[in-house]
């Protein structure tokens, strides 16, 4: 079955992640790119972690997710030990969190897109977790045919939308304005 496409705000919402390895790092620095407050728990980090992460260093503890629960929006589980992604993706599941068990689709309630970005222009790609290797290459080829200066072009774009829509009233016209805007920026 295919997952449905969403963005989701993560600015100042609470992302929990449990595992110390180079996936858990990853995870924690894609995640604070799009504003989240992140924290980790691990036995052991194999990796600095950048210092806007709050790191946890023990063993995970149903307690850790349960005491808070409500706080916490999403979960990533890359502990690397499958039992214990299984138990705590079905803890996740029970307090009604998103969890993502990396590379283990069966035990997610979301999984993660190969993702373009240039500033606030997201474009994602999944193949339904079958085939990261199908996403990266779609991610790739897409990249090649965005304009470098994309981010900048719909910065400009957004001015230019607050602007019209106070002194232009008719939606046809500012749709025409829109256009006229964009194709001389690209």
């Amino acid at each position: 079955m295919a997952y449905f496409p969403i963005m989701i705000n993560l600015e100042n919402r609470e992302v929990l992640i449990i595992g110390g390895g180079a996936t858990a790092l990853r995870k924690a620095e894609t995640m604070l790119s799009y504003g989240a407050e992140v924290s980790v728990i691990a036995k052991e980090f194999k990796h600095e972690f950048p210092k806007d992460v709050t790191l946890i260093e023990k063993e995970f503890e149903d307690s850790d997710l349960l005491l808070k629960a409500e706080d916490y929006f999403l979960v990533i589980v890359a502990t690397g030990d499958g039992e214990l992604n299984a138990h705590i993706s079905e803890l996740c599941k029970k307090e009604r969190i998103l969890v993502n068990a990396v590379d283990e689709e069966e035990k997610c309630s979301f999984i993660f897109p190969a993702v373009c970005r240039q500033g606030d222009v997201v474009i994602a790609a999944s193949s339904g977790g079958k085939s990261p290797l199908v996403t990266q290459f779609l991610r790739d080829r897409i990249s090649e045919c965005i304009p470098k200066n994309i981010g900048e072009i719909n910065e400009k774009m957004g001015n230019l939308r607050t602007r019209i829509r106070q002194e232009v009233h008719s939606q046809k016209e500012r749709k025409e304005i829109y256009k006229k805007a964009l194709e001389e920026m690209l």
